[in-house]
């Protein structure tokens, strides 16, 4: 199996803060070698207390990992790892070869010394564009409302996009220093749902016109729009009564589902 170490810059513990933004290589490891097979891949997980393991990433052919701090904050408080205090945690490497039945080798645990911080994530964000008759200008207003948890920076609502030039970006006002965010998009790949979102990012989010179910996670740094396929009214009142739904109907013009 892959032998696993510390990486230098987590040698001593890692401190982490909320200005943080470079990514923080945790572990890395040597190769794994198997009597078959070349190239193998790496999938590394994270224990905390004795439990339950999670999955931080698979399919790797790298033979070190890195996080970004408020990712690696998130996930340690989701494990249980309390807030403004250093916990000790478990990295484990399995490697394995590609094909059902191909073998798997199992690292021994390596322990990294973390200590989190208690994010400051706003209640709630708001998607702001020149889209759906709004402007730019229509921050808290009248612009859409993400609800969401500021315990692990995770949003949903609903937006209705059409007739957007330039687009949309998520926005809030910082909870400690008021100062107002602005969180630009790009997709993971061309034509994806999915966003890598950022400060740091300058491009508009702008998809195709309709009507989405919208995820974001900012401690992780994505977004993910989800398409409402259709909306609908069922009942006795409905034309086709209790046995199936009765469809709305997507207006481009007004965005509105009638």
């Amino acid at each position: 199996p892959a032998i696993v170490s510390v990486s230098e810059e987590a040698a001593e513990g890692v401190v982490l803060t909320e200005a943080m933004t470079e990514n923080i290589e945790l572990i890395n490891w040597t190769a794994a070698r198997f009597e078959y097979g070349t190239n193998p891949l790496y999938k590394v997980e994270i224990v905390y207390n004795d439990g339950a393991r999670q999955e931080l990433a698979s399919g790797m052919a790298a033979q070190k990992f890195s996080m970004a701090p408020s990712t690696l904050n998130s996930t340690l408080i989701a494990l249980g790892c309390p807030k403004d205090a250093a916990s000790d945690v478990q990295f484990i490497v399995t490697s394995y070869l590609e094909g059902e039945g191909a073998p798997q080798l199992e690292s021994t645990a390596v322990t990294v010394t973390v200590t989190t911080y208690t994010p400051s994530y706003p209640e709630f964000l708001n998607v702001v564009g020149d889209f759906g008759g709004l402007s730019w200008g229509d921050t808290v207003a009248t612009s859409p409302i993400l609800k969401g948890d500021p315990n692990t920076g995770e949003y949903h609502g609903l937006i209705s996009y059409y007739g957007a030039t330039w687009g949309a970006k998520i926005y809030y006002l910082h909870p400690k220093s008021g100062e107002a965010q602005w969180v630009g998009g790009k997709p993971v790949e061309e034509g994806s749902i999915t966003y890598s979102i950022g400060i740091s990012i300058g491009d508009n989010i702008a998809p195709e016109a309709g009507s989405y179910v919208v995820y974001v996670n900012l401690g992780k740094g994505t977004m993910t729009l989800a398409p409402i396929s259709s909306i609908g009214l069922i009942g006795s009142a409905t034309a086709n009564g209790w046995d199936a739904q009765t469809n709305f109907e997507y207006n481009a013009e007004t965005g509105l589902m009638e």
